[in-house]
């Protein structure tokens, strides 16, 4: 329906063939406690959609560029005849036969890499190690930057030797501001809920959420302790100085 002053629906819709139930009606907004996702109300199908947009194009290029690594070099031909014979060479490779060029003129030409005429094959040259290398590494990429934006943490690091603390724990701050969001917005909705319903609905975090949530914590407590035990060193020293003045 159309929305309201707040970009708000206006309408309730639903259905439930079992109770042959089906609701259609205007909604009185103080019936009602929007629980939202996030606080920009976009949830998370515009990001899934991206990344995975993203990662099939991704894979897509990866399983090509797996293809060509089969072709070293490219077969050349004349004439029908000769395609023909250079098609049958490489099924009987693919079916586990040993292949046969069965023109003289053929086979001379496709050892000497002639481009003269005739059957002939051309190098299939180019950087194709490192593009290769390049695809997989664009496809760690793509989906450890999902998983972040979700507050998971799949550290993202291509060096080639050991990583230390700091840059395993690189990119814990961009963890937080999406699911940290995602939590108020349930805990504001669901406290709404209880109070004008009369619910006692009780929600928290789940799985590996828990546990990131849990280390930041212990974290931030750490921080606290360590930043009270600096300021009482600091008035310690402070009293100590008054005494000796």
């Amino acid at each position: 329906g159309e929305l309201d002053e707040s970009y708000l629906p206006t309408l309730a819709v639903g259905a439930n063939p079992y109770l042959n139930l089906t609701i259609n009606d205007e909604l009185d907004q103080k019936d009602i406690v929007w629980v939202w996702n996030d606080s920009s109300f976009m949830g998370l199908s515009s990001l899934n959609s991206l990344y995975a947009g993203l990662l099939a194009d991704a894979f897509m290029t990866l399983r090509l560029k797996l293809v060509l690594h089969r072709a070293p070099a490219i077969i050349v031909a004349s004439n029908e005849d000769e395609k023909n014979e250079g098609l049958k060479y490489l099924e009987d490779l693919d079916d586990g036969k040993l292949g046969v060029i069965g023109r003289k003129g053929s086979l001379n030409n496709m050892l000497k890499g002639s481009e003269d005429g005739g059957f002939s094959t051309k190098p299939n040259t180019g950087d194709s190690t490192n593009s290769l290398k390049e695809i997989i590494e664009t496809i760690q990429y793509l989906y450890a930057q999902w998983q972040i934006r979700v507050g998971l943490n799949d550290n993202y690091n291509m060096k080639r030797e050991a990583l230390n603390s700091s840059e395993t724990s690189a990119n814990e701050d961009t963890l937080y501001p999406l699911i940290d969001d995602m939590y108020d917005c349930r805990d504001k909705g669901i406290k709404e809920m209880n109070e004008k319903f009369g619910y006692s609905i009780k929600f928290s975090w789940n799985n590996q959420w828990k546990r990131i949530n849990k280390r930041r914590n212990l974290e931030e407590k750490e921080q606290e302790k360590l930043v009270e035990e600096i300021d009482q060193k600091d008035n310690d020293e402070g009293e100590k100085e008054d005494e000796e003045i």
